[in-house]
């Protein structure tokens, strides 16, 4: 057996991957204002993969839709007298502040857990007062998403105290944005799989060209199922792997090949050495 190349920047090689998690909140589950059938099942599942298999990975980054109260949210909204046509427009779901912006009770379960084993999150929100379906579009949090559904906006997190139950965002420089974050090989799981996991997908893959990008599907549910296999097209001719969850990521040692300056975290660089920058998505 060849012995894997250590790391230039002591990351462990079987912890070169980022785990995405979309938007996994109670408005998308059965009894939220736009749930998604089956949502609180892959809630479920997903709350035991990251209780078992969190440790395969360097970070987990969560995002959720955080939308302006008033307004349309740039159009994302259909308020009355209009009616949602569930592709473009939608009934109010995941408003700032209310429970159904709040991450479902099985994830806070399993943060928990991982705040007390030490895993580093990352809590991302997106879609303030615009349309937002890919992660990448998000901002990170500075402080910890508290239990009961609130976030701090630009202009108060470094004002906020942290929040109780789950565990802070990372001191992360000012200047990173999510994008940054999207290096190596990266999962992703959440909800919908036809809308926010797929955008949330292409913009990785577009954002990393040097890490493979996989959907885990057995951890997603989808608004238009019956759209499944064009969605699975549609990602593939993006390169994109749609796999299951417990399917092997690679061949290499930890999934995928030994890391290059490429494949290295900004938040990991030794001195001297230089990762890439990700692309605009």
């Amino acid at each position: 057996m060849t012995t894997p190349a250590p790391s230039p920047v002591g990351v462990s090689l079987p912890a070169l991957r980022t785990l995405l998690v979309v938007d996994v909140q109670n408005d998308f589950c059965e009894g939220g204002a736009l749930a998604v059938t089956g949502g609180a099942a892959v809630a479920e599942r997903i709350a035991d993969f990251l209780e078992d298999r969190a440790g395969e990975y360097r970070r987990v980054v969560l995002s959720r839709d955080w939308h302006e109260p008033s307004g349309t949210n740039g159009g994302h909204f259909a308020l009355p007298p209009g009616e949602p046509d569930y592709l473009d427009s939608w009934p109010p779901h995941c408003v700032q502040g209310t429970p159904g912006a709040d991450y479902h009770p099985a994830i806070i379960r399993a943060l928990a857990e991982l705040e007390e084993r030490g895993i580093e999150v990352v809590h991302v929100v997106k879609g303030e007062g615009v349309p937002a379906y890919s992660l990448a579009e998000g901002r990170i949090e500075r402080v910890a998403a508290s239990a009961d559904g609130n976030a701090p906006t630009p202009s108060d997190s470094s004002s906020l105290p942290d929040s109780p139950g789950l565990p802070d965002s990372p001191s992360l420089p000012g200047s990173l944005t999510v994008p940054d974050l999207l290096v190596g090989p990266i999962d992703v799981v959440g909800l919908a799989f036809d809308y926010c996991v797929a955008a949330s997908a292409k913009d990785a893959a577009r954002a990393n060209p040097v890490g493979p990008v996989r959907v885990l599907l057995d951890l997603t549910a989808a608004v238009h199922s019956e759209a499944d296999p064009e969605t699975v097209a549609q990602l593939a001719a993006a390169g994109i792997t749609v796999a299951d969850s417990d399917d092997p990521p690679g061949d290499g040692p930890g999934g995928y090949a030994a890391p290059t300056a490429d494949l290295l975290d900004p938040l990991e660089v030794a001195p001297g050495v230089s990762a890439s920058s990700p692309k605009e998505s």
